[in-house]
C-alpha cells in the first residue's frame, strides 16, 4: 500500500494514518481505477443477484434477506471505516457474497454440472488456492521478522541475520526484511553492509520517510556527515510534520 506515504508527504494533520479508512478512496488511491472496478463489481454482483432472486422468490427461509441486510452493512462499513481489514468482520461480507451469486439461495432444485460449471469451478479453486499461498507468505516472513527481532535484542546476531535473509526469500518485494538486515548489520560495525541492505529497501519504497530516516543514521554512525545529512533532509521532506523534525537539524 502507498497511502501512508502519501499521507506523510501531504496530509494535513500531524497524526500517524497508515489507511484511508475507505477501501474504495484506498483502493482507488493505490490501484487506480481499475482496482476500484474490480472491488465495486465484486460487491455489486453480489448485491444485483441477491435483489434478483428475492423478487424472483428465492428459499423460502429469509436468505436471501439475511445475506443482503449482511452486504448492505459490510459495504457502508467498508465505506467509512477500515473494519475491512478485519477478518472477521469483512469474510462474512464475502460470504454473503457467495451465497447470493451460488446455487445455495438459487430458486428450483439443484442444478446439474456442465462444462462451464466445472471450469469456473476449478478456476475458483486456483484463485482461492493461490490466495491462501499469498497469505502463507505473508504469515511465515512475519514470523521471520519477529525471530530476527528477538534475536537481535538477545545479541544473536548470526541468528537475526539468518532470520532476516529467510524472510527476504519469502517476500524480496517487501522493505521490512531489508531494513532489518541493515539494521543487523549496523549493530555489527559492518556499515557498508547496512549503506547496501538500506539501499535495497529504498529502492523498493522510495516514498517511505523511515527508510530514510535509517538510512540516515547509519551514514552518521559510519561518519559520512554529508550523506546523512542529505538523507535525513529527504526524510523531512517526505514527513515535514513528524515531531521528531520540529526544530532539529542535522
Amino acid at each position: 500500500g502507498g497511502y501512508e506515504a502519501w499521507w506523510n508527504e501531504r496530509g494535513s494533520l500531524t497524526v500517524v494514518v497508515r489507511n484511508a479508512h475507505s477501501l474504495f478512496f484506498e483502493t482507488l488511491g493505490e490501484l487506480g481505477v481499475g482496482g476500484l472496478l474490480l472491488i465495486g463489481s465484486f460487491l455489486t454482483l453480489g448485491g444485483v443477484h441477491g435483489w434478483r432472486r428475492r423478487r424472483a422468490g428465492g428459499p423460502p427461509t429469509g436468505t436471501v434477506e439475511v445475506a443482503l441486510a449482511l452486504l448492505a452493512a459490510g459495504t457502508l462499513s467498508a465505506a467509512i471505516d477500515w473494519t475491512w481489514e478485519l477478518p472477521a468482520v469483512f469474510a462474512p461480507v464475502v460470504i454473503a457474497v457467495a451465497l447470493l451469486t451460488g446455487p445455495a439461495t438459487s430458486r428450483g432444485a439443484a442444478v446439474t454440472p456442465g462444462r462451464r460449471s466445472f471450469g469456473l469451478g476449478v478456476a475458483t479453486l486456483l484463485v482461492g488456492w493461490a490466495a491462501v499461498w499469498v497469505a502463507g507468505v505473508l504469515f511465515f516472513s512475519e514470523l521471520k521478522l519477529d525471530d530476527s527481532r528477538s534475536a537481535l535484542e538477545r545479541g544473536d546476531l548470526a541468528g537475526a541475520a539468518q532470520d532476516a535473509r529467510d524472510a527476504s526469500t519469502l517476500q524480496p518485494w517487501a522493505t521490512e526484511p531489508y531494513v532489518q538486515l541493515a539494521l543487523v548489520a549496523e549493530e555489527a560495525g559492518d556499515f557498508p553492509a547496512a549503506r547496501a541492505e538500506i539501499d535495497r529497501a529504498i529502492d523498493r519504497a522510495p516514498n517511505d520517510w523511515s527508510l530514510w530516516y535509517v538510512a540516515s543514521r547509519i551514514e552518521q554512525a559510519a561518519g559520512d556527515v554529508e550523506a546523512a545529512f542529505a538523507n535525513y533532509g529527504r526524510a523531512k521532506a517526505l514527513n515535514p510534520r513528524a515531531p521528531r523534525f520540529r526544530g532539529r537539524e542535522q
